[in-house]
């Protein structure tokens, strides 16, 4: 089931350390609403916990306690369990731990795709600005593709089975500068069909241009702030080690102007 969703409710979410994380501070209780056709960004230090997160809100680990509630379908249906809903969730996993459904890239997008017969229009309206045509080489191996390749695959085939819901863990890791802005016009494209995007990143570049709102954790996995992007308060965008002039752009953005703009003019001056 692919119908689009409404909000997601987390209620007390506890995440604690899975078997192979390094012993660190215990997660606090998280409250979080997550909207359709909103794009979250989870943000914090080596301690905060970020990618278990990402793995619980997939359905890969099993929260220490709390709920996580999904509001779908006609208006007045009582909320359910998210991993018991049906809903389609993608999963993008950090770098280095991909796994595939096929071995050459034409099974993977068959495994992901209704069809063979309308399987290159679909890869037609999804791939164009990717720099990288996976029409011509559908029957290679997915391990023969590079690495940034192979992301770029996993997005492209979860996205032709439509999901209302992506979970991605450095998703613009490993990509080109072409790439990384093809990767960030695809998560806006699917926030505007009204999936719910929740990333993981690092870069303060990354995260003040592609994030409508964000979630920032601390060392102590406690949450610092959850909210606009543009509404970080300074001392929290010092701490993180935030440019001070991507900042002042991402609070201007906020404003009704354009980030993207800002950040280029700002590039220009610097040469």
């Amino acid at each position: 089931m692919n119908s689009l969703i409404r909000q997601i409710t987390i209620e007390s979410l506890r995440f604690e350390k899975s078997a192979g994380e390094p012993s660190g501070p215990q997660a606090k209780a998280l409250n979080w609403k997550i909207e359709a056709g909103c794009i979250w960004v989870v943000t914090g230090g080596s301690q905060a916990g970020c990618t278990l997160l990402l793995r619980v809100l997939a359905g890969l680990e099993r929260p220490a306690g709390g709920k996580i509630l999904i509001s779908h379908g006609e208006e007045g249906k009582p909320p359910e369990r998210l991993h018991e809903s049906g809903i389609g969730i993608a999963y993008l996993p950090p770098p280095g731990e991909e796994t595939f459904t096929g071995t050459t890239v034409e099974e993977e997008l068959l495994f992901y795709s209704e069809s063979k017969d309308n399987l290159e229009e679909k890869l037609d309206s999804i791939t164009e600005n990717f720099g990288f045509d996976f029409k011509r080489c559908l029957g290679r191996s997915v391990w023969e593709l590079s690495a940034s390749q192979r992301r770029c695959l996993l997005l492209i085939s979860q996205a032709l089975a439509l999901p209302s819901i992506w979970v991605c863990d450095q998703p613009l890791a490993l990509l080109d500068s072409r790439r990384a802005r093809a990767v960030a016009d695809f998560f806006r494209c699917e926030a505007n069909r009204g999936a719910a995007i929740i990333a993981a990143l690092i870069e303060a570049g990354q995260v003040l241009d592609l994030a409508h709102k964000v979630l920032i954790i601390d060392e102590r996995r406690e949450v610092v702030y959850q909210g606009k992007t543009s509404s970080v308060p300074p001392d929290t965008a010092v701490r993180l080690g935030w440019n001070p002039a991507l900042y002042r752009a991402a609070r201007l953005a906020g404003e009704g102007s354009d980030i993207k703009s800002l950040l280029d003019i700002s590039a220009r001056k610097r040469e």
